[in-house]
């Protein structure tokens, strides 16, 4: 309001006797209040204006090889607040399905961005057209746990790790061979056109279905991974 009543504003953003933050848009502004009296005298008063501008919320997404977990990496403020509940700049999600931030910068001011994330159906190990893995061994041993990996092509042989709760399919025309010490808490899954052989000592509590060669069966341990 200015004094003495019946005067007029003027400046960026200004509609009458308001100021529209938006309108002017960000950064120093200055606002001139003008009275002229019944003599027909006139003087002006200004006063300044800052509007910061604000935050401007995003989302990326990144999965693992597995395609279990997808991590969303959010930017843009100080201050961040998942629709999941969390508040880290960084979430790891496993479901499908829309997760929305909110962003909050130095200033409290706010910005929301959403994101849709849709789970992978399980990776199909081809050495040729994978960039995930370097080759099959790094295939194998990075599976983490609720993941799939389906190997379709070529042969392995060296220790192997699968997590509770990862899958390895073994498809037709491939070989796996376990050597030394293997743990495996999770599953392996043998199509009868394929073969997994083991020729050191398997260790866990997992399950390994389908064709087997040699000592396949697990002996009790404790995994080392």
């Amino acid at each position: 309001m200015g004094s003495p009543i019946g005067g007029t504003f003027s400046g960026p953003g200004v509609s009458g006797n308001n100021f529209d933050a938006s309108a002017a848009g960000s950064g120093s502004h200055t606002i001139t209040y003008s009275f002229t009296d019944g003599n027909g005298c006139t003087n002006t008063s200004t006063i300044g204006i800052t509007v910061n501008a604000l935050p401007i919320a995003s989302i990326t997404s990144s999965s693992d090889c597995g395609g279990a977990n997808t991590t969303l990496m959010a930017s843009g403020g100080t201050m961040y607040s998942w629709s999941t509940m969390e508040n880290t700049q960084s979430i790891i999600v496993t479901t499908s399905g829309t997760f929305t931030v909110t962003v909050t910068d130095g200033n409290g001011c706010t910005d929301t961005e959403a994101v849709n994330v849709n789970t992978s159906t399980p990776p199909i190990y081809n050495q040729s057209t994978m960039t995930c893995y370097s080759d099959i061994a790094m295939a194998i041993n990075s599976l983490m746990p609720g993941e799939t990996l389906i190997i379709n092509i070529g042969s392995y042989t060296g220790q192997i790790e699968i997590p509770l709760g990862a899958t390895l399919i073994i498809s037709p025309n491939t070989s796996v061979t376990a050597t030394g010490t293997s743990c495996i808490l999770g599953s392996i899954t043998v199509d009868p056109l394929g073969s997994f052989t083991n020729t050191g000592t398997l260790y866990g509590n997992g399950n390994v279905a389908g064709k087997l060669a040699n000592n396949g069966t697990l002996s009790p341990g404790v995994c080392t991974f």
